[in-house]
């Protein structure tokens, strides 16, 4: 069996590396990896793994050859599409009359903008030809890739309508290669839309709307009195143009993935609330859960090395991680947050993680996308910034601190209590149900919190003991990942031969 998982982030370069290796020990298989950005990950993965590089792959595995081509449906939708796509995005401004909207274009002409060109730069024509292109040649890139490789499944980390990923689980649908999403974050649609709501080109006005209507797929959401577009409208139409939609884009993993594999029950609930089949779901536990299992297993002796290899004197005291938030401050409007800049939200988490420091050992461990420097000077006697894997110190913590995280998932499943500072308010309700999980959205109600956790030893107990009571709903951390999911693999890949032979009978192509 081979096996090509795609990676197109830091973040899931170990669970990765988790997946690979379970495959080749249950089943033997052959793992490839199509990785962003190969020259900055090669020495993460294991030397047996076939590594290709999503920018190279048409000079390095020699895709020139045989490249698809468009066929006559798509040639005439998409030239249709570029060619009205200028009466598209005027008649898309949100609140304009259609005598506003003449009254901009005889404007345009009346300042001499009325040449093609001018025209067509003015309503962006040729970045959406560009973006429309874009997305044509990646599905005729990764459809010869995929023709090339063979591979016989396919692994991703989410099923997104804004990346290549919804692209690569499509293209192979349509070549009976069927794909698994192991999610390494919640779905939740108001994510996208709190981050989509102050963009022009996601502003949904009623011709947008009554646009949006005419496709199946649900492309606008009503969030705060204004309704907002998944995608830019080009963009939008584009990928409906190209059978690349899905029912519900603003629902990570809706696409046509042939399993979605879960961490927890906790997990599937969501899911089903969202409204998944239960036949898609299935709950095998995380990629980490296995080295979360052998650190707990070892929790003790862990503790004092971790201690140690971060240079903290007394190895006796307290354990507490921060996983410490990216900045998203850039592009966004900062209203809303409680500090005018993401160097001001460093001070603010800092100055209350130096006062924990009194109490304990703090390690932190910053987003990977995060400039260390902003963090290095903070360094104490009891403060370290650390790199080591995540999953390596959420099962020694006595407390884990975070904002909003997917791995607060992996303490949940650990039984260690979390401190939820939602430092920019985005108010998701991933973890309401986890009653071991306070959530906060000041920095005094984080200061305090944290002092309560070692000053108070009854309220400390008390929210080990909730956590402990919902661990097990939040994840499988029994040592058993590999098995459980070689086996939801083994079960796919034998339904893939059943209907590649039932095909075959009836003389249509596999």
């Amino acid at each position: 069996m081979r096996v090509l998982v795609y990676v197109d982030s830091p973040a899931m370069v170990q669970s990765s590396v988790a997946i690979g290796r379970a495959l080749e020990s249950e089943l033997a298989a052959e793992i490839a990896v199509l990785v962003v950005n190969s020259a900055r990950h090669q020495a993460d993965f294991p030397p047996e793994f076939t590594v290709y590089d999503l920018g190279q792959l048409e000079d390095s595995q020699g895709l020139k050859d045989g490249r698809r081509r468009m066929t006559g449906a798509q040639i005439v939708r998409l030239g249709l599409l570029i060619l009205f796509s200028p009466l598209v995005l005027v008649a898309a401004r949100r609140g304009q009359s259609k005598t506003q909207t003449l009254d901009e274009i005889q404007h345009a002409a009346a300042r001499g903008r009325s040449s093609l060109r001018g025209l067509f730069s003015r309503f962006q024509l040729i970045r959406d030809a560009r973006s429309i292109y874009s997305t044509w040649s990646s599905v005729r890139r990764l459809g010869t890739f995929l023709g090339r490789v063979k591979p016989d499944l396919l692994v991703v980390f989410e099923d997104n309508i804004e990346t290549l990923t919804r692209v690569l689980v499509e293209t192979g649908r349509r070549m009976n290669i069927p794909s698994v999403v192991v999610p390494y974050t919640i779905p939740n649609p108001l994510e996208p839309a709190m981050n989509l709501l102050g963009s022009p080109q996601h502003a949904a006005g009623k011709w947008v709307e009554r646009g949006a209507s005419f496709f199946k797929s649900r492309w606008v959401f009503h969030f705060q009195g204004r309704g907002v577009l998944r995608l830019s409208k080009i963009r939008a139409i584009a990928m409906e143009s190209m059978d690349l939609s899905v029912p519900e884009p603003w629902i990570l993993n809706s696409g046509s993935a042939a399993a979605i594999a879960l961490d927890s029950e906790a997990a599937r609930e969501s899911y089903l609330d969202l409204g998944f089949p239960g036949s898609q779901l299935e709950v095998v536990g995380d990629p980490a859960g296995d080295q979360l299992h052998q650190g707990l297993s070892n929790r003790a002796r862990l503790r004092v090395r971790t201690s140690e290899e971060n240079g903290f004197e007394n190895t006796g005291r307290p354990i507490v991680v921060c996983a410490f938030p990216p900045d998203q401050y850039r592009g966004t409007k900062t209203g809303a947050y409680e500090v005018p800049s993401f160097e001001a939200l460093v001070a603010a988490w800092m100055e209350v993680l130096l006062e924990v420091s009194e109490q304990a050992n703090v390690l932190v461990r910053p987003h990977p996308r995060l400039d260390p420097g902003l963090l290095k000077a903070y360094e104490s006697r009891h403060l370290r910034i650390t790199w080591q894997p995540t999953a390596e110190l959420v099962p020694v913590a006595d407390l884990y601190i975070a904002s909003i995280s997917a791995t607060i998932r992996w303490a949940i499943a650990c039984g260690v209590p979390v401190i939820n500072y939602d430092c920019y308010r985005y108010r998701y309700d991933d973890y309401e149900k986890a009653s071991g999980v306070i959530t906060v959205f000041s920095r005094d109600d984080f200061r305090e919190t944290a002092r309560r956790f070692f000053s108070d030893g009854s309220f400390a107990e008390d929210l080990r003991e909730r956590q402990r009571a919902v661990m097990g709903k939040w994840g499988l951390v029994d040592g058993g990942f590999a098995r459980r999911f070689a086996g939801l693999i083994s079960r796919i890949a034998l339904m893939r031969e059943a209907n590649r032979s039932s095909r075959a009978a009836q003389g249509l192509p596999l």
